[in-house]
């Protein structure tokens, strides 16, 4: 090695320490991601519940629906399981036809993970129908499993528990 090439090479082999390695336009994957802001996260995923109810009260299948990701689970009491979200409308009208019916729910806990990502909604719903004359009420719990996608919170898995 000629004494001109020593501090190329020198100069070459510094490189990586003064530029932290990194080419133009890479980002390292060593930073931190900006911190999760949780308490936002599980606001915004109990405004979501309240309209979600809202829709229910209004029969609005198409809001109902667009809670749900496209593949979805629906896990309803005494009922097959549903998957999809086409096939999930269809099961949510059926609930809307059923003369008298009333359905409400409310979040009791919400755990996010730590990275905002995914989390889990956990509560009580009261339903209600009639046949001819006859009212029927259930109460049960719920469990959500929430995935955000594309910076929106949709539904991955709905699961409804009676307690009758």
């Amino acid at each position: 090695m000629t004494r001109r090439a020593l501090p190329w090479l020198a100069l070459i082999c510094l490189l990586p320490a003064c530029g932290g390695g990194a080419r133009a336009g890479q980002t390292d994957s060593t930073a931190a991601a900006p911190p999760v802001n949780l308490a936002a996260e599980e606001a915004t995923i109990r405004r979501i519940d309240s309209l979600w109810v809202d829709a229910i009260s209004r029969r609005d299948t198409a809001v109902i629906t667009a809670t749900y990701e496209q593949d979805a689970l629906f896990l309803p009491p005494n009922a097959p399981r549903v998957a999809g979200r086409d096939a999930i409308r269809q099961a949510w009208a059926g609930l809307l036809a059923t003369p008298g019916f009333r359905l409400t729910f409310t979040p009791d806990r919400i755990v996010l993970s730590p990275d905002g990502q995914m989390a889990y909604d956990v509560g009580v719903y009261q339903m209600q129908s009639r046949t001819g004359q006859v009212t029927r009420t259930d109460q049960g719990k719920y469990l959500v499993v929430w995935r955000k996608l594309a910076g929106q919170w949709k539904v991955a898995a709905d699961m409804v528990s009676s307690d009758k």
